[in-house]
């Protein structure tokens, strides 16, 4: 791994994903984590199940998520959203009625079809937990400065 390279993790994250490399805490226009000096080339979003829980259940979080979904896609050469999958378990223990962890599902699936005004698609992964996306993150953030 080379040290050369810098994660930038916004500033706003409150608990950032355990990456391997090197971090910087900064604030981001757009996404949660980017690359330093390259943040217009590649830009992930990353949603917790808690997170994405919410954006499911609330029109205002899911305004709020269509809208980093666009600004990403329009302002960034390579967008990416993570998502964490909720396991059955936790949205039973967070106490959600008649909530189903298939909705989820189903939302990233619209959320990846959703077109934006420049005629440009986000990529969509699913997750299990937060180990798993800092290594997609990782894998992510440097397969695209590749290019």
């Amino acid at each position: 791994m080379s040290t050369e390279i810098t994660i930038v993790v916004d500033s706003r994250e409150k608990k950032p994903l355990p990456i391997s490399y090197p971090i910087v805490r900064a604030a981001l226009k757009y996404g949660d984590y980017a690359v330093q000096g390259r943040e217009g080339v590649v830009a992930i979003e990353w949603k917790s199940a808690w997170d994405w829980v919410s954006c499911c259940r609330s029109k205002a979080n899911r305004a709020r998520l269509e809208r980093q979904v666009k600004d990403l896609v329009d302002n960034v050469r390579c967008p990416l959203l993570v998502v964490e999958l909720p396991p059955p378990e936790y949205v039973v223990a967070q106490k959600f009625p008649g909530f189903k962890r298939q909705f989820c599902v189903d939302e990233i699936m619209r959320t990846a079809r959703t077109e934006t005004d420049i005629g440009r698609f986000i990529t969509v992964f699913p997750v299990m937990n937060r180990l798993d996306a800092a290594i997609l993150i990782e894998y992510w953030l440097f397969k695209w400065l590749k290019d």
